[in-house]
């Protein structure tokens, strides 16, 4: 029975679940972390303190805050945007458009990693995504036959990390409409991609 003036004390996370839950616990902070304030800016200690875990123990399971930054890139945070369902180039480029958007936390790490030089230097990064999209678009009359498409899967890609990355600042600076402006992108990209096909 607790009062008012008890403290209650929860054991650590390392104390009640085991070594993988404790790692994926690692991961899920580290994202949020890195998305939030980027990764020059976030400790291990941080990471350790947010899991409530010793920075020791972050030390023995990952090694440095460099291959929690790898597990963070190579878990893609469930980005994965179910192109084998999409029927159209179109769709196929609004899925991947709305697999970013979805996954904006993990986008947010991702540009982070590159923007403070681990991505591709010292952390390879094989977007399945964007590979997916320029199959898809190097299928027999998906595209025209004078465009490129990794090219035009590379476009749709940056576009979506820019969007995923600064939609919110760009919907205050244009005066767009927050509420409905990922149907409206999602509808242009569309136009962009009927546009070439």
């Amino acid at each position: 029975m607790n009062t008012q003036n008890e403290v209650v004390r929860t054991a650590p996370i390392a104390e009640t679940t085991g070594p993988e839950r404790v790692k994926r616990a690692v991961v899920d902070a580290a994202r949020t972390l890195f998305a939030e304030r980027g990764i020059h800016a976030v400790s291990v200690r941080e990471i350790a303190r947010e899991v409530g875990v010793s920075h020791t123990l972050l030390h023995l399971y990952f090694g440095s805050k460099e291959e929690i930054l790898r597990q963070v890139i190579a878990t893609n945070g469930g980005m994965d945007a179910h192109l084998d369902e999409a029927k159209t180039s179109r769709e196929a480029g609004e899925n991947v458009f709305g697999t970013f958007i979805e996954n904006s936390e993990q986008v947010r790490v991702l540009a982070a990693a590159i923007m403070e030089g681990f991505v591709p230097a010292k952390i390879p990064f094989d977007p399945p995504v964007g590979k997916e999209l320029a199959a898809r678009l190097a299928e027999p009359g998906a595209l025209r036959s004078d465009l490129d498409p990794a090219l035009v899967s590379a476009m749709i890609t940056s576009s979506a990390i820019g969007w995923a990355v600064a939609g919110d600042w760009l919907c205050e600076t244009f005066g767009i409409d927050a509420a409905t402006h990922e149907a409206a992108v999602k509808n242009l990209l569309g136009e962009a991609i009927d546009g070439v096909i």
